[in-house]
Order: C-alpha cells, then structure tokens, then sequence
C-alpha cells in the first residue's frame, strides 16, 4: 500500500534541485532519473537489488559522476538536506552502486543497479538515502577559458525496517485568517510521533456560506518522524468578497476530519469600491447638513 501511495505522489514533492527528473543546461545539456522516489521493505540483515535509469536525453554527450548521500529535512517546510543531521541516520554505508562514473552520449541510457545491505543489529524504523547522477560538460565560451557547467538529479530511496516500529501521527494544527484577500491561505500542520513515515491525503473543501463547494484542495505528503511538516493549504482564485468556510480530511492511519473554519474574502478592489462608497456617504450627510443649515439660516433672514 506504500508503494502505491508513493507512486502517486511521485510528481509533487521534490520538485526542486533535489528530485527535479529532468535539468536543462544552458548547453542543451538533460539528465534524467527514475524512479524519483523508491519505497524499499526489509528486515535486519537482508539485502535487496534493484535498479535506477539513468537517461541523457539532450543533444549533447558528457561525463557523470553517481553517488549516495545522506538525507534529512531541515524546517517545517522540509526544506531537503543532504548531509547528516541529528535524528536522521547516515545509512550510504549500506548501498553499493554498479556505476561511480562515466561518459554518455546523447540519447544513450545507463542502467544504475545498486544493492542495499540492512546490517543486522538495525533498529525498526524509517531510513532514507539520495542517489544523485551528477552530469558535467565542458562548454566554451567566447574569448574566455572553457568552463565546466555541472547539473544533477536525484532519486529518494525510503526504507522501512521490520519490527516493532510505532506508528502514531495527529493534526498539529489547522487554522485560517478570518480576514483574507485572494488568494486564501491556510495553514495545516502534521506530526508524526512514530517510528515510520507515513503517506497524508489531504482533502480539504472551500465552501460558500450555504455548503455549496467553490474550490477543493487535493493534496498527498510524506511526514517524517519527529518533524512536523507545515502544508500550506491555497485557494488561487477565490471570490472578490464573500464569507465562506474551510473544512475536509486528511489521513493519518486512518481518516481525521478537520474542523470547520469560517472566514471573510475581501479583495483589495473590494476595499477600495467599499471604501468609496462610505466617503460618498459621509460626503453625502456632510453636503446635506451642510445644505440644511444654510436653508435654516436663509428662513430666519426671511422670517
């Protein structure tokens, strides 16, 4: 079931440096990767194979360079980290990679197989490595040295080791402006208390005051162990003005739902007519008293 939920999310997380498939050069340089995210379960002492493609779809042929690194988050926004961090084990020692380095030409692909060795005292629980093909070329440049341009791409390798392992993960927070302009945002938040990583469906409705559905925001993280993970949570084109509510279900070993949360759309448009329009009133009684006083003032002369 991992595996499947992993596929699915495969397109919408690490989409930067770290896991983006494919990198353009300014030479027409393009190096891709795949799978990017690969889901692997083991027990202590064990060892498995498998294989990563590694693809040069550009015009142009260059050297490569594969390697592991350690991985790890850094914030709330998991923002990615490829060196060792604490909480999360360096585990490159247990991969060897049928490929360090190499040369290949446009169109050509190499077929990376690397085989993990789980050592046998491993304590249950989630690990995690990136396996970088780094691509380099040398690219001449007008009345300058040659410089060497550099670019690569990674794949995620996720494993879970058998045993005793807690799982355990709960809705940090959810909560939402009252006042907002478009676009809405929100703020969700989820922890994970466990001892394994664990795949969140998030699926949250954006409602008009009378339940009707104006937007609905589909989403799917992985939440690490011991880092709460902030998902912003956006309605891109929300009305000009209006007062809606927010509510849906994210799951964590089962479906939560969250609570509904009301608030009011006001558009920097909006603000202004508004605006307006309450000086238009205020101008209005202040030219009609105005007005009023100067025709009592005329009756009495009259009188």
């Amino acid at each position: 079931m991992v595996k499947f939920y992993l596929s699915l999310i495969t397109a919408l997380i690490f989409s930067g440096l770290f896991l983006t498939s494919t990198v353009n050069a300014e030479a027409g340089q393009s190096i891709t990767i795949g799978p990017s995210i690969v889901s692997l379960n083991l027990k202590p002492g064990t060892s498995t194979s498998a294989d990563l493609s590694v693809i040069n779809s550009g015009p142009v042929g260059y050297s490569y360079n594969i390697y592991a690194l350690p991985y790890g988050v850094e914030n709330q926004n998991y923002q990615p980290s490829f060196k060792n961090l604490p909480g999360f084990a360096n585990i490159t020692s247990w991969f060897n990679l049928s490929y360090s380095s190499g040369y290949l030409n446009s169109g050509q692909s190499l077929n990376l197989k690397y085989t993990v060795n789980v050592p046998k005292d491993t304590a249950p629980g989630s690990y995690y490595v990136a396996i970088f093909a780094e691509s380099a070329s040398r690219v001449p440049q007008l009345a300058k040295p040659q410089v060497s341009i550099s670019q690569r791409v990674g794949a995620l390798i996720y494993i879970n080791v058998a045993g005793n392992a807690l799982e355990k993960g709960s809705i940090s927070s959810w909560s939402i402006s009252f006042f907002q302009s478009p676009p809405v945002k929100a703020d969700l938040k989820l922890s994970n208390a466990g001892k394994l990583y664990y795949v969140s469906h998030i699926n949250i409705y954006f409602r008009d005051i009378l339940g009707g559905v104006k937007y609905r925001f589909v989403d799917q993280k992985i939440v690490i162990p011991k880092v709460v993970r902030n998902i912003p949570v956006v309605w891109p084109k929300a009305p000009s003005i209006g007062l809606f509510k927010a509510n849906g279900t994210v799951t964590i070993y089962g479906q939560r739902k969250l609570v509904s949360l009301y608030f009011l759309v006001v558009s920097t448009t909006a603000k202004i007519v508004i605006g307006l329009i309450f000086l238009m009133i205020i101008l209005f009684f202040a030219i009609w008293n105005s007005l009023a006083t100067v025709s009592k003032s005329i009756r009495k002369k009259i009188k």
